[in-house]
């Protein structure tokens, strides 16, 4: 669980900072002329969605009694892939701050791999190794 809020802390640090970077739409496309206001509304969506994922991941993985389970970890890799596809649908045009977030989503999607790859393995290896136990004792 210090995990998932760690790493939202850190990609809320991450967006907000980014919000403070001007838009490549709002310069090179729009050619509007800075300065730019700071886009409050827009990193509190973003924050929000942030929030939700490691939420719906928290509930899905249930770090207490998470114990080699692969199934979990499976799931929350596809959690956390539809809320990636979500962000890559968003990206065009999109702000700095939305960046930030698709590098984050990104992030956990890596994240959710390794933990299934890591859960599944070691899954494998206590089934097999039950299965020799239980051959040795017959």
């Amino acid at each position: 669980m210090r995990l998932l809020i760690g790493a939202w802390v850190l990609g809320a640090a991450f967006v907000v900072w980014y919000g403070r970077l001007p838009s490549p739409y709002l310069v090179h496309v729009r050619h509007l002329p800075p300065p730019y206001p700071y886009p409050t509304i827009g990193v509190l969506w973003v924050l929000l969605f942030m929030a939700i994922q490691v939420v719906v991941l928290a509930v899905v993985i249930r770090p207490r009694t998470y114990n080699r389970a692969w199934l979990r970890a499976g799931l929350a890799l596809m959690v956390s892939a539809a809320f990636f596809v979500y962000a890559g649908l968003g990206a065009m045009h999109a702000p700095p701050y939305f960046f930030a977030y698709i590098w984050w989503s990104l992030a956990m999607v890596s994240g959710s791999l390794l933990l299934l790859v890591w859960s599944a393995s070691g899954a494998f290896r206590h089934r097999a190794r039950t299965q020799l136990v239980n051959q040795a004792d017959r």
